[in-house]
C-alpha cells in the first residue's frame, strides 16, 4: 500500500468518525433526552424564544426534537459532501516548468467533518436546553430565558469543532498545479474583461434567497399579530445582509493596467487592488469553485487563499510577496495573465 493510500485511507477514516458517527451517537443521545423528558414539562410546550427573553410559540413537546433531526439532515449532508471531495481532486499533469502547491481539497474536506461534530453538539445542547428549562413549570409561558443556554451551545460547537479538527489527521493535499506563464509577445500593457457566476451558483443563491425571504415574511406575519418583533427584525437584518451579498457577488471587472490587477464588482464593492510592486508570481490554473473554495463568490479558501470564482475553469492566480495568493476566474485568463506578467517583468527592470 502507497504512502498516498494509507492517507488517502487515514483521511477517510477521519471523515467518518469525525464527521458521521460521533455527530449522530451525539445527536441519537440528545434525542434520547428529549423523549425522557417530554413527560415531565407542559403540553403544549414552549417551541421557540422571543428576542425580549419571553416563549412566544407553543406546541406539542415532540417538536422540540426538530433541532435533533435538521441536525441529522445536516450531518449526513456534509459527511457526504467531504467524503466525495477528494474524490473530484483530478490529476493534472503538466511540463516541467508546473509549479506545485497545497490545494485546499482534503483540508474543505476536513474541515467539514469537523463542522459536522460542532453542529451535532450545538444543535443537541439547545434541544435538550429548550426541554430543560420547562420541567416543574406548570405553563409553558412562564419558562425562562433559554439564550444562556444558546450561548453554551454556541461556545461548545466551536471548541467541538476544534477539537474535531485536530482530532483528524493532517490532510494531504497531493498536486494543485499552476502553470507559470510567459510575458505576452505583443506587448499589450493592458486588460480587461469581467466574470458572470455560473447558472448552478445562481441557482443555489436564488433558492437560499427565496427561503430566507419566505422565512422572514412569516415572521413579520406573525409579529404583526402577536406583537413581539424580536425574530422578525433579526431575520430582516439576515436578509437585506445576504440581498447585498447576493447582489455584490453576481458580476466582477477585472482589469489589468500599469497599476497591477484590480478585481472589483460591478457594484464597486468588494474590491482587491493588487499592485505590481507587490505581485511576486503570476500564474494559471484550473479551479472548481465547490472543491476548491468552498462556494461561489468573494472566498476565502481553508489554506488561507483568497479569490473571487464564480464559476469552474481557468483562473488567474496572483502571488503576493508577502506569499498569500488570490485567484479569480475569467474568459481569457491566460491572455490577462501574459499582460500582467510582462508589466511584473517591465517593473522590476525599471527598479
Amino acid at each position: 500500500m502507497t504512502a498516498a493510500s494509507v492517507d488517502e485511507r487515514r483521511g477517510g477514516d477521519g471523515i467518518r468518525w469525525v464527521g458521521l458517527i460521533i455527530p449522530l451517537v451525539i445527536l441519537l443521545l440528545g434525542a434520547i433526552v428529549v423523549v425522557i423528558l417530554i413527560p415531565h414539562v407542559p403540553d403544549p410546550a414552549a417551541v421557540h424564544w422571543s428576542g425580549d427573553g419571553k416563549p412566544d410559540g407553543f406546541a406539542s413537546p415532540w417538536l422540540n426534537l426538530l433541532p435533533v433531526g435538521i441536525g441529522v439532515v445536516l450531518v449526513i449532508l456534509f459527511a457526504w459532501l467531504a467524503r466525495a471531495l477528494p474524490r473530484l481532486q483530478q490529476t493534472r499533469p503538466g511540463p516541467a516548468a508546473l509549479s506545485q502547491g497545497p490545494a485546499p481539497t482534503a483540508s474543505t474536506a476536513r474541515f467539514l467533518a469537523a463542522v459536522n461534530l460542532g453542529l451535532a453538539v450545538m444543535l443537541t445542547v439547545i434541544s435538550i436546553a429548550s426541554m430543560g428549562v420547562q420541567l416543574g413549570v406548570a405553563d409553558a409561558a412562564d419558562a425562562p430565558d433559554i439564550s444562556g443556554w444558546a450561548a453554551v451551545g454556541s461556545a461548545c460547537a466551536v471548541v467541538a469543532t476544534l477539537v474535531g479538527w485536530f482530532a483528524q489527521p493532517a490532510a494531504s493535499d497531493g498536486d494543485h498545479r499552476a502553470v507559470s506563464v510567459e510575458p505576452s509577445a505583443s506587448g499589450r500593457t493592458e486588460w480587461s474583461g469581467s466574470v458572470v457566476m455560473a447558472r448552478s451558483g445562481q441557482v443555489l443563491l436564488g433558492i437560499g434567497v427565496l427561503i430566507t425571504v419566505a422565512l422572514t415574511a412569516v415572521l413579520v406575519a406573525r409579529a404583526s399579530l402577536t406583537g413581539s418583533w424580536g425574530s422578525a427584525v433579526l431575520m430582516i437584518g439576515v436578509t437585506a445582509l445576504l440581498l447585498l451579498a447576493v447582489g455584490t457577488s453576481l458580476v466582477f471587472r477585472v482589469r489589468v493596467t500599469s497599476d497591477g490587477l484590480r478585481v472589483r464588482s460591478v457594484v464597486g464593492l468588494p474590491s482587491t487592488r493588487i499592485r505590481l510592486s507587490d505581485i511576486a508570481k503570476v500564474e494559471v490554473l484550473d479551479v472548481d469553485p465547490l472543491r476548491d473554495f468552498g462556494g461561489w463568490g468573494w472566498r476565502i479558501a481553508v489554506d488561507g487563499r483568497r479569490g473571487v470564482v464564480l464559476r469552474a475553469g481557468r483562473a488567474l492566480q496572483v502571488t503576493r510577496i508577502s506569499g498569500r495568493r488570490f485567484a479569480v476566474t475569467v474568459d481569457g485568463a491566460d491572455d490577462a495573465a501574459a499582460v500582467l506578467e510582462g508589466l511584473r517583468q517591465a517593473s522590476s527592470a525599471a527598479r
